[in-house]
């Protein structure tokens, strides 16, 4: 899977890119993956995995797309005590 971040999404045209966290060429994404991935639309700035695929007129986009949750230090501290104990 890929990490990245929505560049921009246009609702009404049904499209936008997705810039990969690595560096690389940014990918296309259409509605159509949104729908398939149960999203109804991106935001800029929202985190996301996703794979890439060639479609039938041979241009590479972005498919099996899903949200991701960044992960605050208060989060991992507010963890911390459950995931010492199951080591104990």
């Amino acid at each position: 899977m890929i990490n990245g971040t929505v560049h921009f999404y246009h609702s009404a045209s049904g499209f936008g890119i997705i810039r990969r966290d690595r560096g690389g060429p940014d990918a296309f994404v259409h509605v159509d993956a949104l729908n398939a991935a149960g999203l109804t639309a991106l935001s800029p700035g929202q985190r996301l995995t996703f794979e890439l695929r060639t479609d039938a007129r041979g241009q590479t986009c972005a498919h099996g797309l899903a949200c991701v949750q960044d992960i605050g230090v208060d989060d991992v501290v507010s963890a911390a005590p459950d995931v010492i104990r199951g080591i104990e």
